[in-house]
């Protein structure tokens, strides 16, 4: 479980966020994060279920368990993508407040690496592999580069197949 990071984005909203339910929309969970909502399994990956990959936590425009949301949820609209071959830190152009986020998670980007564990990086692929294609605002570009994914965790794992060892 991603207890870690969930200290390191403690804080990081925006009054805005009160009232979006942008960050609702295919949540995915990762392993060992336990949470009250239905979930459903597409290709490997667990996601909040809902109507039309709307969370099912969702009560009008609030969030029935904000206090205890998922790390993807706690992390918009910051995410990875995968851009041109590469991994990228993004925001998601979708999010009411982007630039007030960005403030406040893009200086967090640092820690956030240090603390992932190479368990929840493969989780992180597979879903990106995933919502490259089924999440819109992914698949029509609706977000803003921030700066490469870095450290030696994730620069082993890029779209290609891993050299042979030697």
């Amino acid at each position: 479980m991603p207890e870690r990071l969930y200290a390191l984005l403690e804080g990081a909203s925006s009054p805005a966020c009160l009232d979006c339910a942008q960050c609702c929309e295919m949540p995915w969970l990762a392993e060992g994060e336990t949470t009250a909502l239905p979930t459903e399994t597409t290709d490997g990956v667990r996601f909040g279920s809902g109507n039309c990959g709307r969370c099912s936590a969702l009560r009008g425009p609030l969030c029935a368990i904000y206090p205890d949301r998922p790390l993807d949820c706690r992390l918009f609209p910051l995410d990875i993508v995968e851009h041109e071959g590469e991994y990228w830190w993004c925001i998601f152009l979708n999010c009411r407040a982007p630039d007030a986020l960005a403030d406040v998670l893009v200086p967090r980007i640092p820690e956030l690496e240090a603390a992932m564990t190479a368990e929840l990086w493969r989780q992180f692929r597979q879903q990106i592999a995933l919502t490259r294609s089924t999440y819109p605002p992914y698949a029509e570009g609706r977000y803003r580069l921030i700066r490469r994914v870095q450290g030696e965790l994730f620069n082993s794992h890029t779209t290609a197949e891993p050299a042979a060892p030697r």
